[in-house]
């Protein structure tokens, strides 16, 4: 921070949550923006303005949320993923839920496919407790297991069937991070087709099923539930050729150059 406030940097990339892009409001900085819907609510209206006016010095993590912001990107920036370089599992266990445990991640969704699949689901993160989450926990096939380290998570995700991301499409995702790292072990995601999800996910990383559409949703689990060993092997190896710290330091870095020209 001290180098920011002496004038010290040419780039300011912010892989938080907060509003640490916005306070950077010098001409010579260029800021990647990482944060999320829940966040860009939050942030005062001419702050907004200010970034539509300066676009040109900043790089969002998807298309989506540039968009949400009035401005445009070609070629959207990738937050980077690092994940153990392990062999993908063979799909043969749960569903998993990772990542904030909200109604607007998706939780009740997630839920609702216990019984369209008969499979059991892992919800895996920080629960935001209260208005009956308690009730949806503890639903038949559902086991909550609390927060993981990164290293646990990505085994967890080697031993399960499909991530579902099925947050609400009114509040537009921003970049799942969960998405890349679930692809990056190899593990199919299935989601709603809205948001940032749309653009990662393609299909051969799983499955883009209607909004709201539960049934949809449990048929592209049994689909992704065939895929064998050498399909997510090749999930694996394709999304870290995309996410891995190496390619996107990469991305970033050509972005760097021809903005500080």
């Amino acid at each position: 921070m001290d180098a920011l406030a002496a004038g010290n940097c040419d780039v300011v990339i912010n892989f938080g949550h907060d509003e640490l892009p916005y306070s950077v409001n010098e001409p010579g900085f260029l800021n990647v923006v990482t944060f999320s819907e829940g966040i860009e609510r939050r942030i005062d209206c001419s702050l907004k303005e200010g970034l539509r006016n300066c676009s040109e010095r900043f790089g969002f993590i998807s298309i989506s949320q540039a968009e949400a912001f009035g401005t445009s990107v070609r070629h959207p920036l990738y937050c980077p993923v690092t994940v153990d370089e392990v062999s993908a599992g063979g799909g043969a266990g749960d569903l998993l839920f990772a990542g904030r445990v909200t109604y607007s991640k998706g939780i009740r969704h997630a839920v609702n496919l216990v019984k369209a699949t008969g499979l059991g689901l892992n919800v895996a993160g920080q629960c935001e407790l209260g208005a009956g989450m308690e009730s949806i926990l503890a639903a038949p096939g559902v086991s909550f297991l609390g927060c993981f380290k990164r290293l646990d998570l990505f085994r967890t995700m080697r031993q399960s069937t499909a991530l579902v991301q099925l947050q609400l499409c009114d509040v537009s995702e921003a970049f799942g991070m969960v998405t890349a790292e679930a692809m990056c072990t190899g593990l199919p995601v299935i989601t709603w087709a809205c948001g940032a999800n749309t653009e990662i996910v393609g299909e051969e990383d799983g499955v883009i099923v209607p909004d709201g559409d539960v049934d949809a949703a449990a048929r592209a689990v049994r689909m992704v539930a065939a895929w064998g060993y050498d399909r997510r092997e090749a999930l694996r190896y394709r999304s870290l050729a995309r996410f891995s710290l190496r390619a996107v330091g990469e991305r970033y870095l050509r972005w760097i150059k021809l903005g500080i020209k």
